[in-house]
């Protein structure tokens, strides 16, 4: 009798450790570069430039993630807007040189979009990467870069 007690309780304790174990398990699988998931990114690239392109720069705040602003205050992303802006010239168009995407599917979902673009300002041109992240609430900006060459006028 002791014997089945003792196999029942070590048995019903492996059974919880298994549990335990497969519930602290993360299941993810990812897709790389998927179309619909590029599609999915230009529409808030195109939103970004088109707000800047009006010089509406404020509406443009709604489309970064709460993490950017962690690191880059908005006052902080208005004087790199204005410093762009002065140095560089107005934006006029741009188009995507390069796109990458990572769509996260599983307990850790997500989808992440890196896309690096060419930038007709009437000053000189500028290279500029964006990375967006998609979580529950949305495509977000959660990186802008922007890089130009202001020794050779385009």
């Amino acid at each position: 009798m002791y014997i089945r007690r003792l196999f029942i309780s070590l048995f019903f304790i492996a059974i919880s450790q298994t549990c335990l174990f497969i519930s602290s398990c993360h299941f993810n699988s990812s897709y790389i570069n998927r179309e619909e998931d590029r599609k999915d990114g230009e529409e808030i690239i195109d939103k970004f430039y088109g707000l800047l392109i009006n010089e509406n720069y404020k509406e443009s705040y709604k489309l970064f993630d709460k993490r950017f602003f962690e690191v880059t205050d908005t006052q902080k992303l208005n004087n790199i807007y204005n410093l762009a802006f002065n140095d560089l010239g107005k934006v006029e168009s741009y188009s995507i040189e390069k796109w990458e995407t990572e769509d996260i599917v599983g307990t850790d979902a997500r989808i992440k979009y890196l896309f690096q673009c060419s930038v007709k300002r009437s000053n000189f041109a500028s290279k500029e990467t964006l990375m967006l992240i998609k979580e529950k609430d949305g495509i977000k900006i959660i990186s802008y870069n922007v890089n130009a060459d202001t020794l050779s006028k385009k």
